[in-house]
C-alpha cells in the first residue's frame, strides 16, 4: 500500500484519502477514481489529489472495521459499517454500557490509524442508541497489520458490553452517633441521592439496619444484612472516614475478604470504600456523597455493582474521549446492523488460560523468564503468544518477581495482567489468584507455566479439543511415554483443587486422585521438545546456545 500525492492525469484507480463534496457528485474517502471522476475533477480545476494504491494483500477499510468490530462488540450490542471508513456500535437492548477504561486506552495505542470513541461507561443506554464510533483513518490496511491487530485483541473478551439490569437485593446500614434530627436528615439525604443516581440499575432497595458508629456494631450489622441474604450493602456513615484505621475500615476488615478500593482520589469524597465477602458487595458511601459532582465516583460505585468479580486492578481510572449520549441510527441504517454473536458454541468448550509468571527462578539462579530469544523477545512471551493464538479466551498473566519488567513487554497487548503480591509464598498463590479471576462462563482453564519456550497454540488447542464440556469434573493433561507434563487443563468445578505437574513427575504417579476423570493428550516423539521447560542453569544454557 502506497500513500502519496498524485497528478490527476495519473490517478486512474487511485483510492481517495479525502472527501470531495461537490453538489450532485460527491466523491468520498475510499472511492476508487474512474476516468469519469478524473474528467469531473479536472473540470473543477483540480490537478492533484492525495490517495493510495493497494497491493493484492491489502484489506479495504470496510472489511477491517467489520473484523475489528466483531472483536470489540460484546453482549447486547450490534454494529454497522459505512462506506466512509466509520463503524457505529449500538446497543441492541436497554441496559447499562460497561467497559474497562484501561483496555480502551490500550486499544487506542494499537494502531495510529484506528480510533475507538465510546460513550461514557457505566451509564444506562437504550436499544438502538449509538454507544461507540470506530474509525479507520486510511482506506485500507495490510493483511499482516490486521492479523497482528487481531492477535493483540485475542487475550480477552469483547471490550464493549451492554449489561442487563437486574434486581440485586440491596440493604442500607446506617451508622449513628447523635441520633438527632440533623443526623437523620443527613442520612436520608445520602440515601435519596443514591436511589436517584442508580434508579436505572433495577436495584431492590428493601433492607435497613442501624448501627452505632463503632467498629463492632457496624461489623455486626453488615454481617446481619449479609446473613439475611442481601447481595449489595451500602454503609451510610454519620462521620467521614479519615484513614484505613478509622471506624468503618476497621469494621469492614472484621467481616470482608478484602477491601478492594480503600480510597477514592477526590477532595471531599476520598472516603468511598468498596469491599467484598464472597458474592456480597459492601460499599461505604462518602460522608459527602449527596453533594458530590464527581462522575468517576459514580462510575466506581457502578462498577462495584455490575462487575461479576471484584478485583483491585479494575479500579484504575484513565482519561478517555467519549461520544455524546442520546444518538441513534436512522431506521434505514438499522436495517444494516450486524448483531454481535458470542464466542463458542454449545459443543465447543470455553477455556481460559492462566499463565504463571510470578516466581523468583531460585533454581535457575536468574530470572529465566526474561531470557531473550533470537529476536530479542523475552522467553515468557512465547507462552503469551501461544495462548493468544490458541482458541482459549480470556488470557490471564500472573506476575510477581520483577513484575514491572514483564508488564512493560505487554503494554500493547490486550491481556489481563494481574500482580500477585504474595508470590513469594509459592506458585499455589498465583494459581488461586488466577483461577479466581476466570469468568463463570468458562468451562475450565489451562494452567500454563511461563517457562515453556517451545509451547505452541496447536498443543493448547489439542487440550481444548479433548475437553468434554458435558462432563462436570475432568482434567486434561499432556503425556509422553506414560509421564505427565504441564500445562494442565482443569474444569471449573475443580478450581479449588487445581495444581501443576510437579518437577519430579517422572519419579512418582501424578494426580492419582483425579485418574477417574483425567483425559490424556499423548505427545509423539517428534514433538517431545514442546514439553521442555526451563528450570535449572543447564536449561538456561540450552536456551542460550539455541538462540546464538
Amino acid at each position: 500500500m502506497r500513500y502519496q500525492e498524485y497528478l490527476l492525469s495519473s490517478a486512474l484507480g487511485v483510492i481517495l484519502c479525502d472527501d470531495f463534496l461537490f453538489p450532485g457528485h460527491p466523491l468520498l474517502r475510499g472511492h476508487k477514481l474512474t476516468a469519469k471522476d478524473i474528467d469531473f475533477l479536472k473540470g473543477k480545476g483540480i490537478d492533484r489529489i492525495f490517495g493510495a494504491e493497494l497491493d493484492d494483500s491489502d484489506i479495504v477499510a470496510e472489511t477491517v472495521l467489520e473484523v475489528v468490530a466483531a472483536r470489540l462488540a460484546g453482549k447486547g450490542t450490534a454494529y454497522q459499517v459505512d462506506e466512509r471508513g466509520q463503524c457505529r456500535i449500538v446497543a441492541s437492548r436497554d441496559g447499562i454500557l460497561f467497559f474497562d477504561r484501561e483496555r480502551l486506552e490500550k486499544f487506542n495505542r494499537f494502531s495510529e490509524n484506528l480510533i475507538l470513541n465510546p460513550s461514557a461507561p457505566c451509564r444506562p443506554v437504550k436499544s438502538d442508541e449509538i454507544i461507540a464510533r470506530l474509525e479507520l483513518t486510511i482506506p485500507a490496511m495490510s493483511s499482516q497489520q490486521l492479523d497482528n491487530l487481531v492477535l493483540r485483541l485475542s487475550g480477552n473478551g469483547a471490550l464493549l458490553n451492554v449489561i442487563d439490569d437486574y434486581p440485586r437485593k440491596t440493604a442500607f446500614v446506617y451508622t449513628r452517633l447523635y441520633n438527632d434530627e440533623t443526623e437523620n436528615a443527613r442520612l436520608t439525604g445520602q440515601v435519596t441521592a443514591l436511589i436517584k443516581d442508580f434508579a436505572a440499575y433495577g436495584l431492590d432497595f428493601s433492607g435497613e439496619y442501624n448501627a452505632r458508629h463503632e467498629t463492632e456494631s457496624i461489623a455486626d450489622m453488615i454481617q446481619q444484612a449479609a446473613d439475611d441474604g442481601y447481595e449489595l450493602i451500602f454503609v451510610v456513615p454519620c462521620q467521614r472516614t479519615s484513614s484505613r484505621e478509622d471506624v468503618i475500615p476497621s469494621a469492614l476488615n472484621k467481616y470482608v475478604d478484602e477491601i478492594i478500593s480503600p480510597a477514592f482520589p477526590a477532595v471531599g469524597c476520598s472516603d468511598l470504600l468498596i469491599a467484598a465477602k464472597r458474592r456480597t458487595r459492601i460499599i461505604s458511601l462518602p460522608f459527602a456523597y449527596a453533594g458530590h459532582n464527581h462522575p468517576a465516583l459514580s462510575e466506581d460505585i457502578a462498577k462495584a455493582i455490575l462487575l461479576e468479580k471484584l478485583n483491585a486492578f479494575e479500579f484504575h481510572r484513565r482519561p478517555d474521549v467519549f461520544i455524546p449520549s442520546g444518538e441513534f441510527l436512522s431506521e434505514e441504517e438499522q436495517t444494516h446492523l450486524i448483531k454481535s454473536s458470542g464466542r463458542g458454541s454449545d459443543s465447543t468448550a470455553e477455556i481460559a488460560v492462566v499463565i504463571l509468571a510470578a516466581g523468583v527462578s531460585s533454581r535457575a539462579k536468574r530470572n529465566k523468564l526474561l531470557l531473550e530469544d533470537q529476536n530479542g523477545r523475552p522467553l515468557f512471551m512465547n507462552a503469551v503468544y501461544a495462548a493468544l493464538k490458541s482458541k482459549a479466551s480470556p488470557v490471564f498473566l500472573i506476575t510477581g518477581h520483577q513484575h514491572e519488567e514483564l508488564e512493560h513487554c505487554l503494554e500493547d497487548i490486550d491481556i489481563n495482567v494481574v500482580y500477585n503480591s504474595d508470590y513469594r509464598s509459592g506458585i499455589k498463590t498465583s494459581i488461586n489468584l488466577g483461577l479466581r479471576l476466570v469468568p463463570s462462563s468458562c468451562d475450565g482453564a489451562i494452567l500454563l507455566p511461563a517457562d515453556m519456550p517451545e509451547i505452541t497454540p496447536a498443543l493448547l488447542d489439542k487440550m481444548i479439543a479433548a475437553f468434554d464440556r458435558k462432563q462436570p469434573r475432568q482434567v486434561v493433561m499432556l503425556s509422553y511415554k506414560g509421564v505427565k507434563f504441564n500445562p494442565v487443563l482443569w474444569s471449573s468445578s475443580l478450581f479449588s483443587e487445581a495444581d501443576l505437574v510437579p518437577e519430579n513427575a517422572h519419579v512418582r504417579a501424578v494426580f492419582m486422585e483425579h485418574e477417574d476423570y483425567t483425559r490424556l493428550v499423548k505427545i509423539p516423539a517428534k514433538d517431545k521438545n514442546l514439553l521442555f521447560d526451563v528450570t535449572y542453569p543447564a536449561d538456561i544454557e540450552t536456551v542460550e546456545k539455541k538462540n546464538k
